[in-house]
């Protein structure tokens, strides 16, 4: 069958009833324009007649004319959903701009006897939906391809661990290695702070997904083992090294963590009570807390497992010093050991 032949299976339309005013509909602010009645053959003139040209170049492509004609049994289902995914992810890979794609899409339901999306006010999120999905790996391609030739961009790395499940893409804005023996990393991005810990919680797909989503409420989507072996890679080329002795401010590692564990607390009022319960409380303008159950926090939410003196060593580089409080508990007069937090 010829090119010229092709197209006959898909242009005849079936009867299709148009609403009087659903000749166009505009959708912001993704920009894009929904027409039922739009026809990838005859787009016009200039980048019209392009996108045309294309179009029928592409109905060479055996598996893009099975798709057209809804001839792909090997798809995990029959539904318009799935055969809209496939369409797209040919078109994307092939660089056509989201219009286009999105113009395929309206005419190849229309084709299919299937209708247009009901209702018509979900077609801006459906779409978005589509193109985000498809435009992903193929973004995670170009910026695999470039830090492989020794880039060391940010914004590519952001690309290339791609965008989470329901959410924007996590931009990564810092990520550093505080040298240390054992050094350990930390992540600022535009969802939040992240920390990571031990250079294991990278290695590990696993470790590195669940620090992310317990920073930022943000599921990532998980990728095969050698596929993650480069991305891990990546994250620790890209990485910013820093001395230990300069991360005496709040963004600090070990002030994030130390913020990160009182957000999970419950901080009383009443010294006594915490005291006896060794919860943190509030006194002179300062949150104050006991090291045991920081070390709690480190090792069952973070993964880490310091030794009280490097806590105690981390915690005063962060400028949060020891104290000896005095607490009655059950009518005795005790003291107990805390540390001063006055940041935040």
């Amino acid at each position: 069958m010829t090119i010229a032949e092709r197209p006959s299976r898909i242009v005849e339309l079936p009867p299709f009833v148009f609403d009087s005013d659903s000749t166009v509909l505009d959708s912001d602010p993704i920009g894009l324009v929904f027409d039922p009645r739009v026809n990838p053959f005859n787009k016009g003139s200039g980048a019209g007649a392009i996108a045309s040209m294309r179009f029928r170049e592409m109905l060479a492509d055996d598996k893009f004319m099975r798709l057209l004609n809804r001839k792909r049994p090997d798809l995990p289902d029959q539904l318009p959903i799935s055969y809209d995914m496939a369409l797209a992810s040919i078109l994307a890979a092939e660089e056509w701009s989201d219009q286009d794609i999105v113009d395929v899409l309206i005419y190849n339901r229309r084709c299919s006897n299937e209708g247009p999306l009901q209702p018509r006010a979900a077609w801006g999120d459906y779409y978005s939906w589509i193109l985000a999905r498809v435009r992903n790996p193929v973004e995670q391609a170009k910026a695999q391809e470039r830090l492989l030739m020794g880039g060391r961009a940010l914004s590519d790395l952001s690309a290339l661990l791609g965008d989470p499940i329901g959410g924007d893409r996590i931009e990564i804005l810092d990520l550093v290695k505080h040298l240390g023996d054992p050094p350990d990393f930390w992540m600022e991005t535009s969802a939040g702070s992240i920390t990571l810990g031990a250079v294991h919680n990278i290695l590990d797909q696993g470790r590195f997904l669940a620090a992310v989503a317990a920073s930022t409420k943000l599921v990532l989507e998980t990728c095969k083992k050698k596929a993650w072996a480069f991305r891990a890679q990546a994250i620790l080329l890209c990485c910013r090294e820093v001395e230990l002795g300069e991360a005496s401010h709040p963004g600090s590692e070990m002030a994030h963590w130390v913020e990160t564990y009182l957000e999970t607390q419950t901080i009383l009022n009443d010294q006594n009570i915490a005291a006896e319960q060794g919860l943190p409380f509030r006194k002179d303008g300062a949150v104050m807390f006991p090291l045991s159950g920081l070390r709690q926090h480190l090792r069952f939410s973070v993964g880490e497992q310091l030794s009280t003196h490097k806590m105690g060593q981390r915690l005063r580089l962060c400028g949060i010093e020891p104290t000896v409080i005095r607490a009655c508990i059950k009518g005795k007069d005790t003291s107990r050991n805390y540390w001063a937090y006055t940041g935040g």
